[in-house]
């Protein structure tokens, strides 16, 4: 896959297939990771903060999730609750 978005569709639909399948269950925690920050960086902050929610859903003690999470929304007090 070219993008992290591509990556994310192509695990997620290798899980669709096989939903035991470890390997395409970590890479799409990963991806949707690294598609959230790219969303970030182009200021779709509300793509961002979807894929964001579902990555700590994914691996909730991931630090630089959380702090990617804290720049995306627009409660100053909710950013401050996930750093």
């Amino acid at each position: 896959a070219e993008t992290p978005f591509e990556a994310m569709a192509c695990l997620e639909h290798v899980l669709s297939i096989n939903p035991k399948n470890d390997r395409a269950k970590a890479g799409l925690k990963s991806a949707r990771l690294n598609a959230g920050v790219a969303a970030a960086k182009a200021n779709d902050r509300g793509l961002a903060r979807e894929l964001l929610l579902r990555a700590v859903q994914d691996d909730p003690e991931n630090e630089t999730v959380w702090l990617w999470l804290s720049g995306v929304t627009d409660d100053p007090y909710e950013a401050v609750s996930y750093l």
